[in-house]
């Protein structure tokens, strides 16, 4: 655990997304969560580990943050996922209800609780299902981000 004397109030998504054959796309969705825009990192957002496996088709990215941005980056990610999985040409044997099946958050830091961590991953979780209902169109894109940000604070 960071240290509260320190100030960091850091927290950790799990993002299950439905790929692991295709090692370039998991690392695309892996690089949005780092980035604003393509090529432009996010300084405090961090992915930890990426598991993955090929016979699920399946891979887990363990990004961390500042709870108070680490909702963007998981909006950030999801979207990617989004944009570059086809649900329609999947095949692995773990069932899976989307590109992306899972976004827990937990704390990684005592001065963060779980209450706060449940709240960042409800409003993550309500931008993830609308953007998975209405797509991925770039003037959505935006709207999401503002969204995320105003989530997160």
């Amino acid at each position: 655990m960071a240290s509260p004397r320190l100030g960091f109030r850091l927290a950790v998504c799990l993002l299950n997304v439905s790929e692991a054959r295709k090692q370039d796309v998991v690392e695309t969705i892996a690089k949005a969560a780092l980035c604003d825009k393509p090529g432009q990192k996010k300084t405090q957002t961090t992915v930890l580990n990426i598991f993955s496996d090929y016979d699920y088709n399946r891979s887990v990215l363990t990004l961390a943050g500042p709870i108070e941005t680490l909702g963007h980056s998981v909006v950030a990610a999801c979207t990617e996922a989004y944009n570059l999985i086809d649900m329609e040409q999947h095949d692995g044997i773990h069932p899976c209800l989307g590109s992306v099946d899972l976004v827990p958050i937990y704390p990684l830091s005592e001065c963060v609780s779980l209450e706060e961590c449940g709240k960042v991953a409800h409003g993550t979780g309500m931008i993830v299902i609308f953007l998975k209902q209405i797509g991925t169109s770039e003037c959505c894109k935006e709207r999401l981000k503002m969204s995320a940000n105003t989530q997160n604070t």
